[in-house]
């Protein structure tokens, strides 16, 4: 008695990924199908799992975590004796602890180091270290095209925000100044953030050229915005405001699907659209 008969987006799927998954995840990507019947249709294709450390490199909110981490403060390269390093240097503890469970979570085998003075004088600092050819040659193949093809998903693009964030983002929350900014060379990649976070509903996203070095993707003067990218985020770090929880549970009304209902500004002050 012959199976179901495999479809092209699941061979596609296995091409893809069969080599370097998990198993685990695997399965989840071809619901209905055993191990068995993968391990044999992956043998038909001519398919074989990578040996020694492998890594997983499907669409998870962890490799999109890392993804963030990399493209702000992280590091992939290639050093003297030929080692394919992942690395990350911070002043945070809970930062670099966040990003090695990421790395865990993706089947590679994190160190962290630290705390250290790299410098006399310098605040200590925390080393994660990861090594595995697969992912950085991965990672240098990521073009912005490939990025929001892999980040289509609003979880793992919050995942991949979050990691970002807290790499190269900022915080300043006073009395009458509120920004959350994120700095960064590649404008390409802060527009297609800002073009992501206007789809969620955010409608003070603006990017501004940081006195001709780098640019500047900001959320400043609306407090609402900030707090409920805070809440979605969830960021280990650079999230330091008088309980933000108590604040955003106060804001505006939202919908069904939990966004913002618009407001329409007028002469009066803001009033809800009808």
């Amino acid at each position: 008695m012959t199976g179901r008969k495999w479809s092209k987006e699941e061979i596609e799927i296995l091409k893809k990924y069969y080599p370097t998954a998990s198993r685990e995840l695997l399965m989840k990507m071809l619901p209905g199908r055993s191990w068995n019947a993968i391990q044999l249709k992956a043998g038909r294709l001519g398919l074989r799992r990578v040996a020694g450390n492998r890594c997983n490199l499907g669409p998870t909110p962890e490799l999109a975590y890392i993804v963030g981490v990399l493209m702000g403060d992280g590091s992939v390269y290639v050093d003297k004796k030929g080692s394919y390093r992942i690395e990350l240097q911070v002043r945070s503890e809970e930062f670099a602890k966040a990003f090695a469970q990421a790395l865990k979570a993706i089947g590679l085998k994190p160190r962290v180091w630290g705390p250290y003075k790299p410098y006399t004088g310098k605040k200590p600092r925390y080393e994660v270290v990861a090594h595995s050819k697969e992912f950085v040659e991965w990672y240098r193949s990521l073009t912005i095209e490939k990025l929001e093809k892999l980040l289509e998903d609003d979880k793992l693009f919050i995942s991949f925000l979050r990691g970002f964030y807290e790499s190269d983002g900022s915080l300043c929350w006073k009395s009458k100044y509120k920004i959350l900014a994120i700095y960064n060379n590649n404008l390409r990649l802060l527009e297609f953030i800002k073009r992501r976070l206007e789809a969620l509903g955010f409608r003070k996203v603006r990017i501004y050229h940081n006195k001709g070095k780098t640019y500047m993707l900001t959320i400043q003067y609306n407090k609402e915005e900030i707090l409920r990218l805070l809440t979605l985020m969830k960021p280990v770090i650079k999230n330091e405001v008088v309980d933000y929880k108590r604040l955003f549970a106060k804001s505006r009304p939202r919908d069904e699907k939990g966004r913002f209902i618009p407001l329409r500004q007028n002469s009066c002050g803001a009033k809800l659209l009808e």
